[in-house]
């Protein structure tokens, strides 16, 4: 005689289909990671994005973050891969790179 099938057991199918690869976590976060700049070489509180449009369609890299950082005074740092979905809020002390499956920097903006 068959035993019925728990309720564990038809369900964890449909967990592995949540499961993330590290492929796929490659393709939307750089490989880089940037740390906070200390508020004295920031140079201020408040997110500038003019002085660093020069770094448009360059290659995302650790240092050039930490120098977007500097150049524009803002104090966190946010990449933003392609299609991901980042939260709405803005943030006046945060500068936003966006950059392509290449790792090409396509925009650079604050909030």
């Amino acid at each position: 005689m068959l035993k019925p099938l728990t309720p564990s057991l038809l369900i964890a199918p449909l967990l592995l289909g949540c499961a993330t690869h590290a492929a796929d976590d490659q393709r939307k976060n750089p490989p880089v990671k940037v740390e906070q700049v200390p508020m004295e070489q920031a140079g201020g509180f408040e997110c500038a994005p003019k002085p660093v449009q020069y770094a448009v369609g360059k290659i995302a890299t650790q240092e050039l973050a930490t120098e977007l950082m500097q150049k524009s005074g803002a104090m966190k740092f946010r990449w933003i891969a392609p299609n991901m979905a980042v939260t709405a809020d803005y943030r006046f002390d945060r500068i936003n790179v966006s950059y392509d499956s290449k790792m090409v920097i396509t925009r650079i903006s604050c909030g």
